[in-house]
Order: structure tokens, then sequence, then C-alpha cells
């Protein structure tokens, strides 16, 4: 599995990159706009990430802003193929959960999050472990 982890918190992403080490590659992202160019390059070098854990507030470009221009990017180029976006945010009420699914994402995991959690999520996607 190839994954994003997207978070202007260094600690976070350290945090996520240790839990998700066994399902895969990780590429690390500091803003939204980092992490769409890191989106374009993969696709260039013909590769695709199979999930995006996304932070939703950073600076330069905000985790609902990234995900809309992934979204559309997609639509316009993929053929239907779609990254799994999963917003890892702080924001954990409906009204955000909502704002999530409206900028495309595919799963609202609210911090803070178990080891447990992250890895149901990606079963619940249909991801599982490599061996």
């Amino acid at each position: 599995m190839y994954i994003l982890i997207v978070d202007d918190d260094m600690s976070s992403r350290l945090y996520l990159q240790a839990v998700l080490a066994r399902f895969g590659e990780i590429v690390l992202a500091g803003n939204g706009m980092e992490a769409y160019e890191l989106f374009l390059l993969s696709h260039e070098q013909g590769r695709s990430f199979d999930v995006i854990f996304m932070d939703v507030k950073m600076p330069t470009l905000d985790g609902y802003q990234a995900t809309q221009k992934i979204r559309q990017w997609e639509k316009d180029h993929s053929g239907g193929d779609r990254s799994v976006v999963i917003m890892a945010t702080a924001y954990a009420f409906q009204s955000d959960a909502l704002d999530s699914f409206k900028s495309g994402a595919d799963l609202h995991l609210p911090k803070p999050y178990s080891p447990k959690q992250v890895e149901g999520f990606l079963w619940e996607c249909g991801f599982r472990k490599k061996r």
C-alpha cells in the first residue's frame, strides 16, 4: 500500500507513520499544497496513493482545499480511480465530519485516535497489513 500522511504537526505525522509502517510505503507532507504536489508527482511517476491521511487546519492550503483539488484532478484524469482520503483531524463535531465529506473525503477520523482505530478504518476500506 502507498500512503500519504499530511499534517503540519511533525509529532502527528510521526505518530501515524509509526502506526501505519506495517501497511506499506509512507510519504509525509507538512501542508495541503505539498500534499497536492506529491499527489501529482506520484501520478507522473505512474503511481497513486492508496490512502491519504489529511489534517484539516494547515498553512498554505488546508485539508479541505487539498482534498477538493485532488478530487478534481482524479475526476479530470484518472478514469474513476480514487485514493481513499481519511480526514484525521482534531475537529470532532458532526458538522466537521460533514465538511470533510463535502470536500471529498471518504472517512472522518477525529483526534486523538488509537492505533486500533486507524487500523480499523483501513480494514473498513479493504486494506490489510503487508506480510
